[in-house]
C-alpha cells in the first residue's frame, strides 16, 4: 500500500534515533602516533586505498580517518560522519564498515629475530638465549625451500620479495624503511608479509630446533 514518502522517512529517522547505531563500539579511536602517520601517509597507501566503486577523490581511507579523528576531538562524532555522509554520497554504515577494516589500530611493527625466542610457539622460558641464532640458522639453510618459495605477491617475480631474503635482512638490522626502499613495496605491507608468516613458519621452525 502506498505510504507517504515524507512519513516513510520519519518514520525510519525515528527507529534510529530510538536504537542509534553503536558507532563508538565499531569506530576504534586511533592514537596520536597512528593518526600523524595516516596524515604522513609517506607512501601514499591511504590515501590510495579508497571505498570501491567511489569516483570522489576524498572517499578514501586518509580523508575519511581524518575527518573521523576530527569528529572524536570535538566530541561531536555523529556530526563528522554526517558531514562525511553528504560529503562522499556514501551511507554511514559503509564509510563505518570500510573505516573500520582498512585503518590501521596501532603504528606497523616488525619483530627482530631476537623477539623470536619470545614466540610461544618456537621457545619458552627452558630455551637458551642463543635461541635466535639458531633460528636464522635454519632460516638461512631452508630445508624444503619454503622460506624462499614464499613471496611477496606484488612482486614475486624477485628473489629478493622472498620470506627468507626479508628474515635474514632483518636479522642483519636492517629497518622497515631501507627494505621499503630496496623493495619497492611500502613498509605495511612489508610488515604484514613478515609477521604472518613468521606466525605460519614458527611451528615449522620450532621442528629443526628440536
Amino acid at each position: 500500500r502506498w505510504v507517504n514518502g515524507t512519513l516513510y522517512y520519519r518514520f525510519l529517522d525515528a527507529i534510529k534515533e530510538y536504537n542509534p547505531l553503536p558507532q563508538k563500539e565499531k569506530i576504534p579511536q586511533l592514537s596520536r602516533e597512528v593518526i600523524e602517520f595516516i596524515e604522513e601517509d609517506p607512501n601514499g597507501v591511504f590515501q590510495g586505498t579508497a571505498i570501491p566503486n567511489r569516483n570522489h577523490l576524498s572517499a578514501n581511507l586518509r580523508y575519511i580517518a581524518l575527518k573521523i579523528d576530527e569528529g572524536y576531538k570535538s566530541k561531536d562524532l555523529e556530526k563528522a560522519l554526517t558531514d562525511l555522509e553528504k560529503e562522499l554520497e556514501v551511507d554511514k554504515d559503509t564509510i563505518i564498515r570500510f573505516y573500520s577494516k582498512n585503518v590501521p589500530q596501532e603504528m606497523p611493527k616488525i619483530l627482530s629475530l631476537d623477539d623470536l625466542d619470545k614466540i610461544k610457539e618456537i621457545a619458552n622460558s627452558e630455551k637458551p638465549p642463543s635461541q635466535s641464532e639458531q633460528v636464522i640458522e635454519v632460516i638461512r639453510e631452508d630445508p624444503g625451500g619454503i622460506f624462499f618459495s614464499r613471496r611477496i605477491p606484488s612482486i614475486r617475480n624477485k628473489p629478493k620479495s622472498s620470506w627468507q631474503y626479508i628474515a635474514l635482512r632483518i636479522s642483519e638490522g636492517y629497518r622497515l624503511r631501507e627494505l621499503q626502499d630496496e623493495l619497492g613495496v611500502s613498509q605495511g605491507n612489508i610488515s604484514t608479509f613478515y609477521r604472518t608468516n613468521l606466525e605460519e613458519f614458527a611451528p615449522i621452525i620450532r621442528k629443526y630446533l628440536e
